[in-house]
């Protein structure tokens, strides 16, 4: 918020927020609490100041704003609506028509290779699955004699310094092996796959051959849950201002 405020400023006083939880936080006996959880912690008045380091002699630059309300939704929904609608929260006409249909989610994580398929919304329960074959297994095939540490291996993987050609195909093998277990030929009948995370660029080719060109890998799939759920608010405040406009 602070490196919004100074790139645009804090017009409003205050605002409203969506925040997208992992698939996990909605079990039944914990969602309650989670839900309610993050309400009372984001709802309300916050103030907080920061070092300006840019200046000589810094100052404590002091920032506030009230967040009026919060809606909790999963992040499988900042996904599946950064597929459907465009900036402006407008469904794009070409793929509404599978809005309704099965869409498949595979979320390709640093720890976790998570599989969820939405159906009407709501999640299919018997092809949700979750694995630790994340890119942290990718790291683990690279160096299995452990000759670097994990955070070593990951930070040379973002600056682009690691050499990950020949563990590649095995890492791939890995997940697409769980994927064949959780969802078998399935799949074929689902309206599109939609791969993210940051394992999504290390994976693109050997998913979308994995599903024969029906698999769709947004520009940028590591942002595309926080994307979505800046569009479905979007989408949301249009329908408050259609409904302001008649009224």
């Amino acid at each position: 918020m602070t490196a919004y405020a100074r790139q645009y400023g804090l017009a409003l006083e205050s605002i409203s927020a969506i925040v997208g939880l992992t698939q996990s936080s909605f079990a039944e006996d914990a969602v309650g609490d989670v839900v309610s959880g993050v309400r009372g912690w984001l709802v309300g008045e916050h103030a907080w100041q920061v070092e300006d380091v840019d200046k000589d002699t810094p100052d404590q630059e002091a920032f506030g704003l009230t967040v009026e309300s919060v809606d909790v939704t999963s992040q499988a929904a900042g996904t599946m609506f950064d597929y459907f609608l465009d900036e402006d929260g407008e469904f794009i006409p070409a793929r509404k028509p599978a809005y309704k249909q099965e869409i498949g989610i595979i979320s390709v994580g640093m720890n976790t290779l998570e599989l969820l398929v939405i159906r009407n919304g709501a999640p299919v329960e018997r092809f949700l699955a979750s694995e630790t074959a994340g890119v942290r297994r990718l790291l683990g095939i690279v160096d299995p004699s452990g000759m670097y540490s994990r955070g070593e291996l990951d930070t040379q993987l973002r600056s682009g310094k690691l050499d990950y050609k020949d563990a590649l195909p095995a890492w791939a093998s890995e997940v697409g092996g769980h994927i064949e277990r959780r969802w078998g030929t399935a799949f074929r009948r689902f309206a599109t796959t939609i791969v993210i995370g940051g394992g999504a660029l290390l994976l693109h080719d050997a998913l979308t051959a994995r599903f024969n060109g029906k698999a769709f890998v947004p520009d940028d799939p590591i942002m595309s849950v926080a994307r979505g759920l800046y569009k479905l608010g979007q989408m949301q405040d249009n329908r408050r201002r259609k409904r302001a406009r008649r009224t």
